[in-house]
Order: C-alpha cells, then structure tokens, then sequence
C-alpha cells in the first residue's frame, strides 16, 4: 500500500468549464491540456507496460469512492480517479453511474498494483454505509 488521500474538489476540476449544470463532453476534455497527452483509457496513460500479476511497476493503482446526487455511493478502482471521476461524470463509466449521477470524488486510497486495489474495491463493497463514512470522514468506533 502506498498512500491514502482524502479527495474534494481538484485543482484542474477547477478550471473546467460549465454549461448549466453539465461539464464539457469528456473528449473535449481531454483534448485539451495538459489531457492532451493522456489516451481516453484510464487504464493506458502514456506508456503502459503490460500488466504482470504480482510485479511492481511505477505505475500506481487507487481504490475510491464517490459520491452520487441521490446520495448513494460507487465505490471503483482506477489507475487515475480523477479521469476515472471525469468518464462517470460524462456517463462513460460504470452502468451503476450512469444510474445514479455522480457528484463528488470523496476518498481514494493508492495501491502499488491493480491486485491490492481490486482487493481493497471488494472489502469495501462488503461494508455497510456506516463504516464506508467513517473511511471517508477517518473515524474509526
């Protein structure tokens, strides 16, 4: 396990334009810098070795939850939560997120491989809505 973040609104989420209440379609976004460089896949950003189970690489790979607008949570792994939180947005994303809207990145928590991420995905799954708040608020009863 690398690193836990707590997430709110990011930086580059900033600076991103709205229309109403829809953000820009989820190719403009990523045509334009700095996603330019980025393929659409979260799980191919820049070079991307292929995956080998069990070996290191210096690529990382995050366990998150958000938050939907009908106060639901999708709990999903990703190499990059913040593209990742970009595709639900623009509905490209989990069938559940296409169901429920999204609203807000609350919590990811980094992984050296996709293994310990997918592992981590499904122990919080199994949770109740209790305990997946007191991760997200770093309570602990």
């Amino acid at each position: 396990m690398k690193r836990h973040h707590e997430s709110g609104v990011f930086s580059w989420l900033d600076g991103l334009e709205e229309s109403g209440d829809a953000l820009r379609s989820f190719s403009e976004v990523v045509s334009t810098p700095p996603f330019d460089k980025l393929m659409v896949s979260d799980r191919e950003i820049g070079e991307c070795p292929e995956f080998i189970e069990g070996q290191n690489s210096n690529m990382s790979y995050s366990t998150y939850i958000v938050l939907c607008d009908n106060n639901k949570y999708y709990v999903g792994h990703s190499q990059n939560p913040d593209l990742r939180f970009l595709r639900h947005l623009s509905k490209d994303g989990a069938k559940f997120t296409k169901q429920n809207q999204p609203k807000k990145l609350l919590w990811h928590q980094e992984f050296d491989t996709e293994i310990e991420a997918i592992r981590r995905e499904k122990q919080i799954k199994g949770w109740t809505r209790k305990k997946k708040e007191n991760l997200i608020n770093g309570t602990w009863i």
